[in-house]
């Protein structure tokens, strides 16, 4: 319908002053005219309405009988008392007494007309047809010569022997009652868009949808509503919510404006879910929307999204999830926002423990890649063959027991979104060397395949190991590694950052005992000292597994018997891991490393005076990021 011309008819029982076309053309509207009046425009205006008019014009008596018979707009020409005085001039030429016929009501107190042209001029009021015969009849028999009124009316005067003449319409009149009837065809077609826009929204919900007023009775229901219901669509509006849903949940939405939520209702022999919504205007309660769906659906449903996280199709955690107060690790969360927001490849070191993996998520969170998948794959965790196979998927037959169909890879399912490669280290050569035609081509072969597959995905790679040490002793391609470290973010250890440790241990201790229902554990500050002077090889992930066992062994009763023993046996494991330093072999590399740590020191102090002392222009220059240049500057005792 957008862009049609608008379909007007036109129904006046009178001369049109100006040709019907010539408004059409003027105004730019497609105009259908009749000139049939009073009851015989009635099927006239059905059939109009049938034909597709929008909206129609009529003068007074016509558009009132009119309105009752058709469901489209009816738009009424006005007769100003100015047109009226010209018509009685025009009927005063011709002498005699003047009837003017006139529907439903009187144009003006009676009598005034006679004053004002100084003749007899009676109105005559009509209803239809019928009774405007009559007042001709009446008014001939009282001695009235001349009619004036509408096409019709002259018709029965010229019938009785009366002269008549018609009712003027002025033409700028007519012009602007179609106007505005283009502005109502106008509305009546934005209102349709908008309601054929409301009932496509809520027919493509898999929800069913019931919608009801404040005295609930159904106003809307959707297509999902009528197939689990098994209702007539055409029957269900203005019946009572009653008769398809239990009612009393309805009512308490109605009464208290309170939503009601997760509601499991049997109806006949299924299972559904509900929610029901007030719909409130200016704090007013109008009605309320339910939604509905069924039982297994929603199991099914959850399912899906059960198996999504599983395989890592969405992140699952956001920089929230990262507790921290540290300036070290503001910083570093600083930089990985700033890295989200670009589309480059990143390279995440830390020991194990440190939050790699959490940071990785929560740069695909605010990355404009956020919409798309989060695919993520522990390097270390698969077989070399298998690791490939997942990576870059297979072709059918490609090997024995491979998927017939061929599979998808890790890749192609990640297209538009992020993949992790968590111990990218631990891969080897074979795998690194398609990993570096992945990160130049942006392309991939499946296994047993012969055909490249383009790929739009953005590489995240994480490692606990030193990766320039990989790459010195062979183990890591070097043109790999410059691929991966376009941009570097290296977590600091949980030792290096020993003020977070109570805020740590305060949303570790609250999130355990939420999940295992047990109360809350506070820690005397005399032992909090003790995890805060704690070395943590691994990190925050061994203060988790520590503080877990402390919740589950002591149940919101702090015990410090429970507290040592667990604590012992930290110290314990650091202890084994100190001699198992002290028995390696004294190498080469730790005879010659206070000469590297002077060599290094003055590489240091040089590149931080060629950039005037800017420690992040220094990093740079040297290669290393700013938090490894701040460590190497507190090791080597160094202020500036």
């Amino acid at each position: 319908m957008k862009g049609e011309k608008i379909r007007l008819g036109l129904i006046l029982s009178t001369t049109a002053p100006i040709a019907v076309s010539q408004i059409a053309e003027r105004i730019g509207v497609d105009i259908t005219f009749s000139s049939e009046g009073m009851d015989r425009a009635i099927p006239v205006a059905r059939d109009m309405e049938q034909r597709g008019i929008e909206v129609i014009v009529s003068r007074r008596g016509t558009a009132r009988m009119l309105r009752r018979v058709v469901d489209i707009p009816v738009v009424s020409v006005p007769t100003g008392i100015s047109e009226i005085f010209k018509s009685l001039h025009q009927a005063s030429a011709l002498g005699g007494p003047i009837l003017l016929t006139t529907f439903g009501e009187l144009y003006v107190e009676e009598g005034l007309f006679e004053r004002l042209i100084n003749m007899p001029v009676k109105q005559a009021v009509y209803h239809d047809i019928a009774s405007l015969e009559q007042v001709i009849v009446l008014g001939k028999s009282q001695g009235y010569e001349v009619v004036v009124g509408g096409r019709t009316g002259i018709a029965l005067a010229e019938k009785y022997g009366l002269r008549g003449v018609e009712k003027i319409t002025d033409n700028e009149s007519l012009i602007l009652t179609i106007e505005d009837a283009i502005r109502i065809a106008e509305g009546r077609r934005k209102e349709q868009e908008n309601t054929e826009r409301y009932r496509s929204i809520i027919n493509s919900s898999s929800e069913g949808i019931i919608a009801v007023d404040r005295e609930g009775r159904v106003f809307s229901v959707n297509q999902s509503a009528t197939d689990m219901l098994a209702l007539d669509r055409q029957e269900v509006g203005q019946k009572h919510v009653g008769n398809y849903l239990a009612e009393d949940e309805v009512f308490q939405v109605l009464h208290t404006g309170k939503s009601v939520t997760d509601s499991i209702k049997q109806i006949n022999d299924m299972v559904y879910v509900f929610n029901h919504q007030p719909i409130t205007m200016n704090d007013t309660i109008i009605g309320c929307v339910s939604t509905f769906k069924k039982v297994p659906d929603v199991i099914k449903t959850g399912d899906q999204v059960r198996r999504s996280l599983s395989a890592g199709l969405v992140p699952k955690y956001s920089f929230g999830d990262l507790v921290h107060q540290s300036p070290l690790m503001k910083d570093v969360i600083r930089k990985a926002q700033r890295f989200a927001a670009t589309d480059s490849t990143i390279l995440i070191t830390g020991e194990t423990g440190t939050g790699k993996e959490i940071v990785a998520h929560s740069i695909h969170t605010v990355s404009w890649r956020k919409g798309g998948p989060f695919v993520s794959i522990n390097c270390a965790a698969l077989p070399n063959e298998l690791l490939e196979s997942e990576l870059f998927g297979y072709e059918e037959g490609a090997f024995t027991g491979a998927r017939k169909g061929g599979k998808l890879g890790l890749f192609e399912l990640a297209h538009r979104g992020t993949i992790l490669l968590d111990e990218v280290g631990a891969t080897t050569a074979g795998v690194q060397g398609r990993l570096l035609r992945v990160l130049q081509e942006r392309e991939i072969m499946r296994v047993g395949g012969d055909r490249v597959i383009s790929v739009d995905v953005r590489v995240i790679a994480a490692s606990n190991k030193d990766l320039i040490e990989e790459v010195e002793t062979g183990r890591f391609r070097e043109d790999l590694y410059f691929r991966l470290a376009v941009l570097i973010l290296d977590l600091p250890p949980l030792r290096e950052r020993r003020e977070e440790i109570p805020l740590l241990a305060q949303e570790i201790i609250a999130a355990v005992c939420k999940k295992n229902r047990l109360a809350p554990v506070t820690i005397p500050a005399v032992f909090m000292a003790k995890l805060v002077d704690y070395e943590w090889p691994g990190n925050v992930r061994q203060l988790r597994n520590f503080l877990e066992r402390l919740c589950l062994l002591t149940d919101g009763d702090f015990s410090p018997d429970a507290f040592m023993e667990l604590f012992e046996s930290l110290l314990a494991y650091r202890s084994r891991d100190t001699k198992i330093l002290s028995r390696r072999v004294f190498s080469l590399k730790e005879a010659t490393q206070n000469r590297q740590q002077e060599v290094e020191t003055s590489m240091i102090l040089e590149a931080l005076k060629q950039t005037n002392y800017n420690r992040g222009r220094a990093a740079a220059k040297l290669g290393i990021s700013r938090s490894t240049l701040w460590r190497k500057l507190r090791d080597a005792d160094i202020h500036v």
